[in-house]
């Protein structure tokens, strides 16, 4: 099995949790902690549009593009729809803790600790799996397949740190996270 793809396809799922907690949702007008909170909110139900729609000017882009599957997969799994992904990954965000801010004027800092983890359905997964290699003319036998979930089912669970603090900036009289 292509190892590329593998590795596509967890860095894409771990690109959906690192961004996520980068960007911002929710509550915009109120504390800079609830727009924190708001964004795991998010995260753990992949609204990824809520997240763009209030990162902080300076960074739509970036959110924009490390939400967009479809431009990412379409190289390493061509006519892979990135949703069906997306569904085969479920988000935790319950174990992050958020601290109360600090706030300076249009500037404040919100401290994140804690873990987050992401489960793959393997049964969801297997056929995406078997579409992507067959589209790229690579072997799609079960042994091939059983590999590659075996990579996906160890990933599964995994604590994924949270230990930061985020930068968030007053834009429109709205809280944004700006990292």
């Amino acid at each position: 099995m292509s190892g590329h793809l593998i590795r596509g396809l967890v860095i894409s799922a771990a690109l959906v949790l690192v961004a996520a907690c980068g960007g911002g949702t929710g509550d915009a007008g109120g504390a800079p902690d609830a727009v924190v909170r708001s964004a795991l909110s998010a995260a753990q139900s992949k609204d990824f549009t809520a997240l763009e729609g209030l990162a902080c000017e300076a960074q739509k882009d970036e959110i924009r593009d490390q939400f967009d599957f479809s431009a990412a997969l379409s190289g390493l799994a061509p006519g892979i729809d990135s949703e069906q992904i997306l569904d085969a990954i479920a988000i935790d965000t319950s174990n992050v803790e958020v601290g109360d801010p600090t706030i300076n004027g249009d500037k404040a800092t919100v401290e994140v600790s804690g873990s987050m983890s992401i489960d793959v359905d393997v049964d969801k997964l297997k056929p995406i799996i078997k579409a992507a290699l067959e589209a790229q003319g690579l072997p799609s036998d079960d042994a091939t397949i059983d590999q590659a979930m075996g990579l996906f089912g160890a990933m599964s669970s995994q604590d994924i740190p949270m230990d930061e603090t985020l930068a968030l900036v007053k834009e429109g009289g709205a809280w944004k996270i700006c990292e």
